[in-house]
């Protein structure tokens, strides 16, 4: 039976699909060098979702989720219901 992995990285020849990488945002713990530059403690930055767990598990960078933007609040005031006579419900 013949070997149904082609175009799989790990068979000579295959090429690893950099373009559909997932990404993983991590806080550097120990500095080291990534795309020729070097990554400073504390620096939070994107990396590619393989290389990024490669780094955890060195200990050189930690998982850190970035807070969600805040939404926009409504700057208009509620509008003000009016009460009809005998109402007597609590609000």
């Amino acid at each position: 039976m013949p070997l149904l992995a082609a175009g799989s990285p790990l068979v000579a020849g295959g090429v690893f699909p950099e373009g559909t990488m997932e990404m993983k945002t991590v806080r550097v713990v120990r500095a080291f060098y990534y795309q020729g530059k070097s990554l400073a403690v504390d620096t939070v930055v994107d990396l590619p979702k393989l290389f990024a767990a490669e780094m955890c598990a060195a200990n050189k960078a930690v998982a850190h989720v970035r807070p969600a933007p805040e939404a926009k609040s409504d700057t208009r005031p509620e509008p003000k219901r009016e009460e009809k006579k005998g109402d007597t419900h609590a609000r």
